[in-house]
C-alpha cells in the first residue's frame, strides 16, 4: 500500500464520505478495511476520538503476574518453556479464578508488560569486557566434535549425531564411544586472532592441554615449517604468553600439571561458572565459525589420520586469519601485530616448558647469609630480614636458571651465585678481609635497639657487645633506680613426707595498725605499682588532675595496698579536696 496516496485521499474527507473511500482503497489493494485503518494510525492520523479508557483493564496485576509465573517456572536449561500462557489461564479457570478477558486479550496484556514467553526468555544485561592490547587476555575452550571420528584404517569419518542424541535419550551407542575428536581453541581477546588443534582422545587430558599450550605460545614459523613443510614469512604471528587465560571450569586448567604450568609462567588463570558461555564470547561465537566454514568442507576431503586433519585445518587458520575482514576493514593478524615489544612475553623452550609442568613452588629456609639452595644451585636473598626465615621460591620461566624469591610481601629475581676455583660461592655483599662493612640493622634488631633503650630508660640497665652476642650491665647509680623488696613474696616449700607450713610473717608496726592476734594474710600487704593503680583510676573516673596525681602519690608513695580500693582512694581525695575548698 502506497501510504502518501491514502493519506492525499482521505485528508478532506469526512463522516460517510470517508468510510466510503476508506472501502473503496481497501477493495482496491485486496485488504479489509481494518488494515488501511492500521496504516494510518501508524503514520499518525486518527479520524475517531480515542477511548477514555484506553489503556485500562479489567485484568489485575495478580492475575497477569500468576499467569506469568506459572509459564516461566516451566522453563527448562535449554530455555524451553514446557508450559504455555493458553494453559496457564485454562488451569487458572478450572480452580475457580475469574479471568473477565480472552485469551487474545491476556496475549496482549502480558506483551505491554514485557511478561510473554519472548521476554522471559532475553538474556539478562552485561557489561562489555575489553582487553587491554594484544596478549592481555586469552579466551581457551575445547569442543567435542560429535560428528567426525576417526576410524582405524578408513580415516575421518561422519557419526549420525541425531542417533546418537535426540531429545531426552542417549542411546546405548552413543555409551561405546571410546575415543573422541576434541578441538582446542584459544583466541586473543583484543585483536581477534585465534589458533586452534584437534586431538583424538579419550577425554580431556593435561598432556595434551600442555601440548596445545605449547603450540599457541609458540612462534608460528616453526610449527608452520613442521606442519606444511613451508618456510612461512606472512603476517600470521599470533605467539607468546598471554597475561590472563579466560576459561570455563574444564577438567585440564584444574590438574596439578596445568596449575604448575602456569604459575611459573605468571599467567593468571580465571574461570567463569559452568552453564554461561556468553562469558565467553568470542572464543563460542569462533567455534561456530570453524563449525560452519572449516569442517563443513572436510566432506569433500579425503583425511587419512589426525596428522592431516590438523594439517589442512593449521593451513584455514592462517587464510582466515590473514583474508578475512573482521573489524573496521582490517583484518586479525593486522589487529594483533600491533602488540608492543614490552607486551610479548617469549615462551622459553620446550624443554623448559616440560620441566615447569612438575616444578610448583617450593619452600626454603635461608641460612645466616640468605643463602638458599634450589634445584642444585646456590642463591642469595637480597633482603637482610630473611636470615633463618622461610622465603617461597618459583621457577622463572623467562630468566631460567634465575629464580623469583617471594618473601615479606616482595619478590626479587635472583640469579645463582657461581662457585670460584676455590668453590666458594661468593655473594654480591662479601667483603674482603680488612675492609669489613657491617649489614644494615634488620627489622628484629631495631626492635631489639627499643627494647634496650626501654630497659635503660626504666631500669638503667645497658647492654655491652657486638650485636651478634649482647650482654646487659645492672644499673650503676643505685640510688637512682632503688631497689624495693617485699617480705610477703616468701613461701613455703612442701618437703616429701612433712606437712607444708605457713611462715609465721609480722610486718612492723605502725602507730596507726594494730597487732594482730592470729596470723595474717600475707596477700593483705601486697603493694600495687602506683602507676597501675592511676591507671585503673583514669579508666573508672576519667582524667586525673595534677591534684590529684600528687595526692595519690603523696598517700602511697611506695605502693597502694591491694586491700583497699579505687572508691576508698576516691571517697579519701573527694573529702580532702572538698575540706580545703571549704577552708578556703
Amino acid at each position: 500500500m502506497d501510504i502518501n496516496y491514502i493519506l492525499n485521499e482521505i485528508h478532506l474527507l469526512k463522516g460517510r464520505e470517508l468510510s466510503n473511500r476508506i472501502d473503496q482503497l481497501a477493495e482496491f489493494y485486496g485488504v479489509a478495511r481494518q488494515s488501511i485503518w492500521r496504516s494510518l494510525n501508524n503514520a499518525g492520523v486518527r479520524k475517531r476520538a480515542v477511548r477514555v479508557d484506553k489503556g485500562e483493564t479489567k485484568v489485575t496485576d495478580d492475575i497477569l503476574n500468576e499467569i506469568a509465573t506459572r509459564v516461566n517456572i516451566s522453563k527448562r536449561l535449554n530455555g524451553d518453556f514446557t508450559n504455555s500462557v493458553k494453559k496457564a489461564v485454562s488451569d487458572m479457570i478450572e480452580s475457580g479464578i475469574i479471568i473477565p478477558v480472552g485469551y487474545a486479550r491476556i496475549c496482549t496484556l502480558l506483551q505491554m508488560r514485557n511478561l510473554d514467553r519472548k521476554s522471559l526468555s532475553l538474556p539478562t544485561p552485561h557489561k562489555q569486557l575489553i582487553s587491554l592490547y594484544p596478549n592481555h587476555v586469552w579466551q581457551f575452550d575445547i569442543t567435542n566434535c560429535l560428528q567426525w571420528h576417526l576410524k582405524n584404517k578408513g580415516g575421518l569419518a561422519e557419526r549420525d549425531v541425531d542417533r546418537l542424541f535426540y531429545k531426552n535419550k542417549i542411546v546405548k551407542e552413543a555409551k561405546k564411544i571410546r575415543q573422541e575428536l576434541l578441538r582446542f581453541v584459544i583466541v586473543d581477546h583484543c585483536s581477534g586472532s585465534f589458533f586452534f588443534w584437534y586431538y583424538y582422545t579419550s577425554g580431556e587430558r593435561a598432556e595434551d592441554g600442555a601440548d596445545f599450550f605449547y603450540r599457541a605460545f609458540q612462534e608460528k614459523s616453526s610449527l608452520i615449517f613442521k606442519t606444511l613443510n613451508v618456510d612461512y614469512k606472512g603476517k600470521y604471528q599470533i605467539h607468546g604468553v598471554p597475561n590472563i587465560l579466560y576459561s570455563d571450569k574444564g577438567s585440564i586448567l584444574r590438574s596439578k600439571v596445568m596449575q604448575n604450568l602456569f604459575e611459573a609462567l605468571d599467567v593468571k588463570i580465571e574461570l567463569h561458572q559452568a552453564g554461561n558461555p556468553r562469558a565467553k564470547g568470542m572464543v563460542e561465537g569462533l567455534m561456530r565459525i570453524i563449525g560452519n566454514n572449516f569442517e563443513s568442507n572436510l566432506k569433500r576431503m579425503k583425511i587419512d589420520n589426525l596428522e592431516m586433519l590438523n594439517k589442512v585445518a593449521l593451513d584455514w587458520c592462517i587464510n582466515f586469519n590473514c583474508n578475512k575482514v573482521f573489524r573496521n576493514n582490517k583484518r586479525r593478524t593486522d589487529l594483533w601485530l600491533n602488540i608492543k615489544d614490552k607486551e610479548l612475553r617469549i615462551v622459553p623452550n620446550e624443554i623448559l616448558f616440560k620441566t615447569l609442568q612438575h616444578k610448583p613452588a617450593v619452600t626454603r629456609k635461608a641460612d645466616g647469609n640468605r643463602r638458599i639452595s634450589y634445584d642444585g644451585r646456590i642463591y642469595q636473598c637480597p633482603d637482610v630480614n630473611a636470615v633463618k626465615q622461610r622465603v617461597i621460591i618459583k621457577a622463572n620461566a623467562y630468566e631460567y636458571p634465575s629464580i623469583d624469591i617471594h618473601y615479606d610481601g616482595k619478590v626479587w629475581t635472583c640469579k645463582p651465585l657461581i662457585a670460584d676455583k676455590y668453590g666458594r660461592h661468593i655473594t654480591d655483599d662479601a667483603v674482603i678481609f680488612g675492609d669489613y662493612k657491617s649489614l644494615p640493622l634488620t627489622k628484629l634488631e631495631k626492635s631489639k635497639q627499643e627494647l634496650e633503650l626501654i630497659a635503660y630508660e626504666k631500669w638503667g640497665v645497658e647492654y655491652k657487645g657486638n650485636k651478634g652476642k649482647r650482654q646487659s650491665i645492672p644499673p650503676s647509680n643505685i640510688g637512682e633506680y632503688e631497689v624495693k623488696t617485699t617480705q610477703n613474696n616468701i613461701s613455703a616449700i612442701r618437703r616429701k613426707g612433712v606437712q607444708s607450713i605457713t611462715p609465721n610473717i609480722h610486718l612492723p608496726l605502725t602507730k596507726e595498725q594494730k597487732k594482730y592476734d592470729v596470723v595474717p594474710n600475707p596477700d593483705d600487704y601486697r603493694l600495687i605499682p602506683i602507676n597501675e593503680i592511676l591507671r585503673q583510676y583514669v579508666a573508672e573516673y576519667g582524667r586525673i588532675t595534677p591534684i590529684i596525681n600528687s595526692k595519690i602519690k603523696s598517700l602511697y608513695p611506695a605502693g597502694v595496698p591491694i586491700s583497699i580500693t579505687l572508691t576508698d582512694i576516691h571517697k579519701m581525695i573527694d573529702k580532702d579536696v572538698n575540706t580545703k575548698q571549704l577552708n578556703a
